[in-house]
């Protein structure tokens, strides 16, 4: 049963049924969720809100006691996509260099592994959550080890394996994501959504899907369609929590109604398809695809600013930005003391001043010895003055990621 009560009246092992508030309103990643300790009332409290409404039929009402009957119930009764903690002790933080051989091998890890679920799901076979949920727990625990190791791999990339790479990259990205919102709330959910949200591509003729040309307006509605079928398939997978599935179906919505299929808008679009739609953008820009070259992170990141507050939510273009960087790792960028130089590390505390590696004078256009400089510490000789276009220069960003 749904019931109104006061914040005063909320104790661990209530089920949140909706907090009443905008969830931007809140640090919470979803409006409904198991209150698992006086920390959580203490956060909805310290948002000013005073009344909520609970679910009895989900968790404890005003007047029962959290006993271990009660708690036990509780538990038994905790919906898919209700917040669940990570099963294992949390990593600690170690330097870029040192995590990134970590990364490498869980990214390759998980491409393999999404490419087979993708490629058994064109074949009708059924996809195993369970082979899915210990790659999201490692993508996660590299992310807290460091958040731009796994990350930096994401732009290799084939044209040919693009479909299956931009899944991974698109799952990855949404837990880093969610990171920059402090919260691991259902990071789980989010993860495999990420994984699955173009999983409806696998019943789109091939000859749509890797044209490599410009769609006409027949085709490009053919190819939309795979919205639809994702959520179709991902309905019948056992166990699949509704944000993974609300991934999957909103990834395409605009916030101000210009998506498709249901053209939905502003806080129509849950947290997660808000979310999801400019990481989806954001990946799909910056790879290399059978029909056009990438973009340059930074200037899809212009392109994510020029339209916050119109196609994506302006607050969530800000902390994705936090978790990419202004010059995200592998940008070319060129420096006022004239050279060129690669980014290799964030201070997600000072996005203007990454740590870079110097690789090629542009007086005398040659190569130079790599060096690495941490623009926070410098006296400014190094400053970034643009980013630039690896083409033009014949350079290859990634070569100089030491991985």
């Amino acid at each position: 049963m749904i019931k109104k009560v006061s914040v005063s009246d909320l104790r661990p092992q209530m089920y949140i049924h909706d907090l009443n508030c905008s969830w931007m309103s809140h640090p919470f990643m979803s409006n409904r969720f198991m209150l698992e300790s006086e920390r959580d009332i203490e956060k909805i409290i310290g948002c000013g809100i005073t009344h909520v409404h609970i679910d009895t039929s989900l968790g404890l009402d005003v007047s029962e006691e959290p006993g271990a009957d009660a708690a036990e119930q509780a538990r038994n009764n905790k919906p898919a996509d209700v917040n669940i903690s990570l099963k294992r002790s949390e990593p600690k933080q170690v330097p870029i260099e040192e995590e990134l051989v970590r990364a490498k091998k869980i990214y390759e890890e998980a491409s393999t592994l999404v490419n087979a679920t993708l490629q058994d799901c064109r074949l009708g076979k059924q996809v195993e959550l369970e082979k899915l949920e210990p790659v999201v727990l490692d993508i996660s625990e590299s992310i807290l080890r460091n958040p731009d190791a796994i990350v930096s791999l994401l732009r290799i990339k084939q044209a040919d394996s693009y479909t299956f790479q931009h899944s991974v990259a698109v799952g990855t990205l949404l837990i880093s994501f969610c990171r920059s919102l402090k919260n691991r709330s259902s990071i789980e959910q989010i993860g495999i959504g990420g994984f699955l949200h173009d999983i409806g591509k696998m019943k789109v003729p091939e000859q749509i899907l890797n044209k490599p040309g410009k769609l006409d307006e027949q085709e490009f509605e053919l190819m939309k369609q795979h919205v639809n079928y994702g959520r179709e398939i991902v309905e019948t997978i056992a166990g699949i929590s509704t944000i993974s599935l609300s991934i999957v179906a909103e990834h395409h919505e605009r916030y101000d109604g210009s998506g498709y299929p249901l053209g939905l808008k502003g806080d129509e679009i849950s947290l997660y398809g808000q979310m999801t739609s400019i990481v989806d953008v954001y990946d799909a820009m910056t790879s290399t695809r059978v029909y056009h070259a990438a973009s340059e992170p930074t200037e899809v990141i212009k392109i994510l600013l020029d339209s916050r507050g119109h196609q994506f939510n302006d607050k969530l273009v800000q902390y994705f930005i936090r978790t990419v960087g202004i010059y995200p790792i592998g940008s070319l960028v060129k420096l006022e003391s004239g050279f060129l130089a690669v980014v290799i590390d964030q201070h997600h505390e000072d996005l203007l001043h990454p740590r870079v590696r110097i690789i090629f004078n542009i007086q005398t256009r040659s190569y130079i010895f790599p060096k690495d400089f941490d623009l926070s510490k410098s006296n400014g000789s190094h400053r970034i003055v643009s980013f630039e276009n690896p083409a033009r220069w014949g350079i290859n960003p990634i070569r100089y990621m030491r991985l």
